[in-house]
């Protein structure tokens, strides 16, 4: 909800942070500015510059920012977003790539690509094997390699061997973090490898109100990927027996506190329907267990989706908790959980938060 204490009136402009010094410049010539974020890791940055004006000790403006002086490969460059008394750092990162785009008419643009501390993971191919260690284990390994601290506290099975082939490690940790339903990010430092659930404990809850700082959204609640249970089969070599595990309605029951989730309505409206995973073979009994309820509940959570752009979030995170005001009974209230985000600002509307977000439950609409 908008803040009552906010000024009327304030720059929306970014500011920039070229290895811990501010650079007015950027801001003045910034033109476009996307950053973006997901569960999945490795938060991205896009920034257009314009490029000509004054330079010091030039007598004519000339083409800027392809010297090296302020921007280069490496580069740290960090963002801050929101209103100056209250700016909060939405990026931090290295330059990956500069471009210049020059058009007969236009003012030419230097557009540059930025990338998080997860940059190292995706450009980092291993042939591994990993014995006797749980998907939070492996990630701490892999943060250490990389000099990172981690906070690894998603739960999930013990695995006798776990081969990474060929992969680059920030695949690799994707693959390990969506069979158990984690999630992979990096702040401040430190890679956190945790559960949805974990991470919404720490994120921000904000309120956002239709007509006021909601400026556009688009609600659905669709039953075509929900299912009454999710099972994994396999063999387990140890115990001589076959694995059949299963996840439930009850795996997310307690997400939806009484309400009536995506399984309930699609259970009332068209029967029991059932899915199988056929592309993951667990050899434990536990392994299939965690498998099929993270699938059920990546399926459940995903019943009610919106879409929706605010006046500028800075606050807002992948898995900060939204509460929505005046969009009807069946979707007013909280538990939506942001999954997609997108900060960005040009010239024209300023500063402009685009998201994604989901809860496994319908409204009242009585």
């Amino acid at each position: 909800m908008a803040d009552a204490s906010s000024p009327l009136y304030d720059s929306t402009r970014p500011q920039f942070f070229i290895a811990g010094r501010e650079h007015e410049e950027l801001a003045r010539d910034a033109q476009s500015l996307e950053i973006e974020e997901d569960g999945c890791g490795l938060k991205r940055l896009r920034l257009s510059l314009g490029a000509i004006g004054p330079q010091r000790g030039v007598p004519d403006e000339t083409l800027l920012y392809l010297d090296g002086r302020i921007l280069d490969y490496g580069t740290e460059i960090q963002v801050s977003m929101g209103p100056h008394a209250q700016s909060r750092t939405v990026f931090k990162g290295r330059l990956s790539s500069l471009a210049l785009s020059a058009t007969q008419g236009s003012v030419p643009e230097v557009r540059i690509c930025a990338e998080d501390a997860l940059m190292d993971f995706r450009m980092t191919r291993r042939f591994k094997t990993y014995e006797n260690l749980r998907d939070a284990e492996i990630a701490e390994q892999l943060a250490s390699e990389h000099g990172l601290r981690a906070a690894a506290d998603a739960e999930g099975p013990t695995h006798a061997l776990v081969q990474q082939w060929n992969q680059t490690d920030l695949a690799f940790l994707r693959e390990r973090a969506q069979r158990i339903g984690a999630q992979l990010w990096i702040d401040d430092g430190t890679l956190h490898f945790s559960s949805r659930t974990q991470r919404a404990a720490s994120a921000p809850r904000l309120t956002l109100v239709q007509g006021n700082e909601l400026l556009a959204l688009e609600i659905s609640a669709d039953l075509a990927h929900q299912r009454s249970s999710v099972h994994a089969s396999g063999y387990d070599e140890i115990a001589k027996a076959q694995i059949d595990e299963s996840a439930q309605a009850s795996d997310i029951a307690g997400e939806a506190a009484g309400h009536r989730h995506g399984i309930e309505v699609l259970e009332r409206a068209f029967g029991t329907r059932d899915s199988y995973r056929v592309n993951d073979v667990p050899f434990a009994g536990e392994q299939a267990q965690s498998w099929a309820r993270a699938a059920l509940q990546a399926r459940a959570r995903s019943f009610v989706q919106v879409r929706g752009i605010t006046t500028g979030s800075p606050t807002m995170t992948v898995g900060a908790t939204l509460e929505l005001q005046r969009v009807g009974a069946l979707f007013e209230g909280g538990d939506y959980i942001v999954t997609q985000l997108r900060h960005q600002y040009d010239t024209s509307s300023g500063f402009r938060t685009q998201f994604c977000a989901e809860r496994c439950y319908l409204g009242n609409a009585t």
